[in-house]
């Protein structure tokens, strides 16, 4: 098992496909990885908490360190937030709630501030019509969804929405799901919630 891994350079994709070569060995030691980009750090990391890895992220001079650990040696106490199974939340809008646009927005940033210190989790959330324009340059919860991203939560716009607002190049944070995807995730969950 290689102990280290130098991910820079290469997408998230392969980058996993790299760190899980390497840590079929990973019973009583460390394991980390180096990647140049926060999304490709966020990408392994869930992929590897998905396994039952215990993950801990850290950035230096824009470079991001994630350290593997074999779950099971945790304390339970000590065990990092992990997303509810369940739930699955799709944001249609900018705003919260109906009524006066600013209020809506105002509450839509409470909200998202809010939803990354409370358990359970949701185990993802998709962002459909104007509410990509939350994952987009310029919005001001990017912090807060990178934080649940971070954490572990799926976070996904849907393309055709991005197309139309002309985002496709803005994404910020999260990836990318057609309609097709979105329809799959609300078939199989066993709470879908819509604000």
């Amino acid at each position: 098992m290689n102990d280290y891994i130098d991910a820079r350079g290469v997408s998230a994709e392969k980058s996993w496909h790299i760190v899980r070569e390497n840590m079929s060995g990973l019973l009583k030691g460390q394991m980390t990885t180096v990647t140049d980009s926060f999304e490709k750090a966020a990408y392994i990391r869930r992929m590897a908490e998905n396994m039952g890895l215990g993950t801990q992220l850290e950035e230096m001079g824009g470079e991001y360190y994630l350290h593997f650990f074999n779950q099971t040696r945790l304390k339970e106490n000590e065990k990092p937030d992990q997303p509810a199974n369940n739930m699955l939340l799709i944001v249609a809008g900018e705003a919260l709630g109906r009524g006066e646009d600013a209020l809506g927005r105002t509450l839509m940033k409470g909200f998202f501030h809010n939803l990354r210190l409370v358990k359970p989790l949701p185990k993802c959330i998709i962002f459909i019509n104007k509410g990509v324009m939350l994952t987009s340059e310029g919005s001001e919860i990017i912090g807060d969804l990178s934080s649940l991203w971070e954490k572990g939560v799926e976070i996904l716009s849907e393309s055709a929405s991005l197309e139309f607002y002309n985002l496709s190049n803005m994404l910020s944070v999260g990836g990318v799901a057609s309609m097709k995807t979105v329809a799959e995730r609300i078939a199989k969950s066993e709470n879908t919630v819509f604000i």
